[in-house]
C-alpha cells in the first residue's frame, strides 16, 4: 500500500513510479530534506493528513486519515498534478491543503524531514480507517529509519540565488490592484518561500514594460497579459519631474525583512526590450525605455520623452538609493544585450550621472562577450556560452572572474534546465554544477511570471512548461511550492555544504568526490541544432547521498 521513494521522482499521472524502494535516508544534522510516500489505492478515497479529520461534501463516508510519527519534524503534504505540453499530467506542485480527494491508483505524497539530532530516528506512517460514526481503525503501518550525522548542515546559505520576481503578475492572478495593501501581502507571502531557498537579490523594476510583455500580444491562442509595471510613481508638476517612491521603498523593506536583499538589483533603466512597436520613444537617444508619468499641470498621462528627462529620472533613482544607504549595494540590470553597440551609449549616461554605477548584465549572444572589456564581477552567463568559453570555441574580451560570476539557464538549453518535463535531479544539480563551475551561484529569470488562464502551459514553441514559474498561485495569496523549487533549494544547501567541506578537506577532496556526480567540466558539450546538452552528469539518488555521507565520515574523523 505504501513505498517510501526518493524525492527526485517525478510521477506521471497515477501511474507506480519507476524506482527502487528506500528502506534508510542519510541527512545531516538540522539538514531540510524529503522522500516521497507512494500511495496506492483501489479506488477514489477521501484523506485526511495528520490529526484533520474534515468530511467531504457527501458527508459520512468511509475515509482514511494518514498520520507520521517520529521524534524529528515531519509534514506529509498532497502533491498535484500539472499538464505538460505533451498532455501528460505530472506530480509538480505541493499542496496546502490538508484533506481531499485521490484517484485510484498510485498516489505521490511528499514527506519533509528534518531533525535536531544525531542518531538513527524511526519515521512511521500510520494509515487509519473511519466508517460512520464508528471508531478509527488502524489498517496499515510502514517505517523507515533516518539516520542523521553529528555533522551539522551550516546554517548560513551561502549559495547566490537570483530568481528574478514579477510583482505585476501577482496582482493580475489574484485580481487585486497594483501596489494596494493586498498586494503587498501577497508580495511577502511569495517572497518568504523565495528567500528560504537562498535568493539575494531584491529585484525593482522601475519604467514600464521592460521586456515588451514578452510579446505577450502577439500569442492569439492564449491570450495573456505578462506587462510589468513601473513600482515608481511618476508625475509632473510645475514642468518638473517628481518621483513617489513609497512602493520602492515598502518592496525593498520586505526583501529586507525576509532576508532577500544582500543586492538590489534595478530594472528597467538599461538594455529595455525593442519588439516593434515597443521601440524606441525617446526623441534624442537609443534606449528603448518607456516611463510613463501623469502630467498634474495639464491632467494628462505622457512619457518620458527625452534624454535630459531621462537623465534626471535616473539621477533620482541614484540619489534616493544614496539617501537610503543602499547604493553600495545596487546594480543597474541589463537583461541579454546582442553586443557592446545596444548599451554602451546609455552605459555612458549612467556613468556620467554617478561614476561609481554598477552594472550587471545576464549574456545570451557571443558577441558581446567577445567585445566586453569591461568588468565581469556582475555577469551571468548562460550555460551554453559557459561550455563555448570552457572548450575553446568562444574567446572573451577580457578574462572572467567566474568565482564571482553566476550562470544561468532560460528557455535554453533544453536539459540541465529546471521544466515540469526535466527529471528533477537536473534542478537538485544546480548546486553541485555550480561548485564545480568554481562560481558563487545560479540566475533565471523565473519566479512568479503566470499566464491568464488555468493551463500554466504557455507558448510551448519556446517556452517549456515551468519556464515561466517555481510556484504556483495558491489560495488565500499564499505560494504552493514546486518540487523544482523544493529540489533547486536543496541542491543550494548542498553547495554551501560542499564550500564547508572545502574549507575542512581542500576543495580537491570535495571535487574528486562531486566530479563522480557531475563529471568533469570538459564532458560537457552543447549541440547547438538540437539545444542540448551532453556530460557526464548523472540521475543517480544514491550516489548522490553517498557522496553527502561520505564527507560527512571525514569530517567526523578529521
Amino acid at each position: 500500500m505504501i513505498r517510501f521513494i526518493p524525492s527526485t521522482v517525478r510521477q506521471i499521472g497515477i501511474s507506480k513510479n519507476n524506482c527502487d524502494e528506500i528502506n534508510e535516508k542519510f541527512a545531516l544534522k538540522n539538514e531540510e530534506t524529503a522522500v516521497q510516500v507512494e500511495l496506492e489505492l483501489q479506488q477514489k478515497t477521501w484523506i485526511n493528513l495528520d490529526k484533520v479529520m474534515t468530511l467531504p461534501w457527501e458527508g459520512v463516508v468511509e475515509m482514511y486519515r494518514i498520520e507520521v510519527n517520529s521524534d524529528c519534524d515531519c509534514k506529509l503534504s498532497f502533491e498535484k498534478d500539472v499538464l505538460d505540453d505533451d498532455l501528460c499530467y505530472k506530480k509538480d506542485a505541493i499542496l496546502n491543503k490538508r484533506s481531499g480527494y485521490l484517484p485510484k491508483g498510485f498516489n505521490n505524497l511528499w514527506l519533509d524531514l528534518k531533525s535536531e539530532s544525531s542518531g538513527s530516528h524511526e519515521v512511521n506512517i500510520r494509515i487509519l480507517k473511519a466508517s460512520s460514526f464508528n471508531d478509527e481503525e488502524l489498517v496499515y503501518e510502514k517505517s523507515f529509519k533516518l539516520e542523521v550525522s553529528n555533522v551539522e548542515m551550516p546554517q548560513e546559505n551561502i549559495f547566490y540565488l537570483d530568481l528574478w520576481q514579477h510583482l505585476s503578475s501577482l496582482a493580475r492572478v489574484y485580481d487585486v490592484e497594483y501596489y494596494s495593501d493586498e498586494h503587498f501581502k501577497i508580495i511577502e507571502n511569495f517572497m518568504k518561500p523565495l528567500a528560504k531557498a537562498g535568493q539575494k537579490v531584491c529585484d525593482v523594476i522601475v519604467s514600464d514594460y521592460s521586456w515588451a510583455g514578452q510579446t505577450c500580444r502577439m500569442i492569439y491562442d492564449n491570450q495573456s497579459s505578462l506587462y510589468e509595471y513601473n513600482i515608481l510613481g511618476c508625475f509632473i508638476e510645475n514642468g518638473k519631474l517628481k518621483l513617489d517612491f513609497t512602493n520602492f521603498d515598502r518592496y525593498i523593506e520586505i526583501c529586507q525583512k525576509v532576508g532577500m536583499c544582500d543586492e538590489i538589483d534595478i530594472f528597467g533603466l538599461i538594455g529595455n526590450w525593442d519588439r516593434k512597436d515597443f521601440s524606441v520613444i525617446l526623441k534624442d537617444f537609443c534606449e528603448p525605455i518607456k516611463v510613463r508619468v501623469y502630467d498634474k499641470d495639464s491632467g494628462k498621462f505622457t512619457f518620458i520623452r527625452n534624454k535630459e528627462m531621462y537623465a534626471d529620472y535616473i539621477e533620482q533613482i541614484f540619489n534616493h538609493l544614496i539617501e537610503k544607504n543602499l547604493w553600495s549595494i545596487t546594480r543597474v540590470m541589463a537583461d541579454q544585450p546582442k553586443n557592446t553597440t545596444d548599451v554602451c551609449e546609455c552605459e555612458d549616461l549612467l556613468r556620467e550621472i554617478r561614476e561609481d554605477v554598477k552594472i550587471k548584465y545576464a549574456i545570451m549572444d557571443g558577441e558581446f562577450y567577445e567585445d566586453f572589456t569591461g568588468d565581469t564581477e556582475n555577469f551571468s552567463i548562460i550555460l551554453d556560452q559557459y561550455i563555448m568559453v570552457q572548450n575553446g570555441d568562444l574567446k572573451m574580451a577580457t578574462e572572467a572572474n567566474f568565482q564571482n560570476m553566476t550562470w544561468y539557464v532560460c528557455w535554453t538549453p533544453y536539459n540541465l534546465n529546471q521544466f515540469v518535463r526535466s527529471p528533477l535531479m537536473e534542478s537538485r544539480l544546480v548546486g553541485y554544477m555550480t561548485y564545480l563551475f568554481d562560481m558563487k551561484g545560479f540566475l533565471r529569470w523565473n519566479y512568479c511570471l503566470f499566464p491568464d488562464s488555468d493551463d500554466f502551459r504557455y507558448r510551448p514553441d519556446v517556452w517549456a512548461c515551468g519556464d515561466m514559474f517555481f510556484v504556483y498561485p495558491g489560495k488565500a495569496g499564499v505560494p504552493e511550492i514546486s518540487l523544482r523549487l523544493k529540489q533547486l533549494m536543496y541542491g543550494n544547501y548542498d553547495y554551501s555544504f560542499l564550500r564547508y567541506c572545502e574549507s575542512k578537506l581542500g576543495r580537491d577532496y570535495v571535487l574528486d568526490l562531486v566530479k563522480d556526480f557531475t563529471g568533469e567540466i570538459s564532458d560537457l558539450a552543447y549541440n547547438e541544432p538540437t539545444r542540448e546538452i551532453s556530460g557526464g552528469y548523472k540521475d543517480d539518488y544514491v550516489l548522490m547521498e553517498s557522496i553527502k555521507k561520505k564527507l560527512a565520515l571525514k569530517l567526523e574523523n578529521k
